[in-house]
């Protein structure tokens, strides 16, 4: 998945900066999101916890979040990857 370090071009060097911002923005809302699903409670009609539901809704431990598991929420919650998201009725 990652290269191997060498210069950037001059393209990636200008798509860079806006890349990294809306990583973070999309992080930043996330985590909002997560807070609230868990704040409100949401959760329990499915789940026995929060970090259960986190798991069996999304993929991830919360415990255990790595950056694969970031990308794949992240390109679970992009719009045009809407289908890839587990319904509410699976396990």
């Amino acid at each position: 998945m990652s290269k191997s370090k060498s210069k950037l071009s001059a393209q990636e060097q200008r798509d860079h900066p806006r890349l990294k911002q809306v990583v973070s923005q999309s992080i930043q809302a996330a985590q909002r999101e997560l807070a609230e699903i868990e704040r409100t409670g949401i959760w329990r009609s499915t789940h026995k916890t929060f970090e259960e539901y986190c798991f069996a809704r999304f993929g991830f431990d919360l415990l255990n979040l790595d950056t694969e598991s970031l990308l794949q929420l992240a390109g679970k919650a992009s719009p045009d990857a809407a289908p890839l998201m587990r319904s509410e009725d699976e396990p």
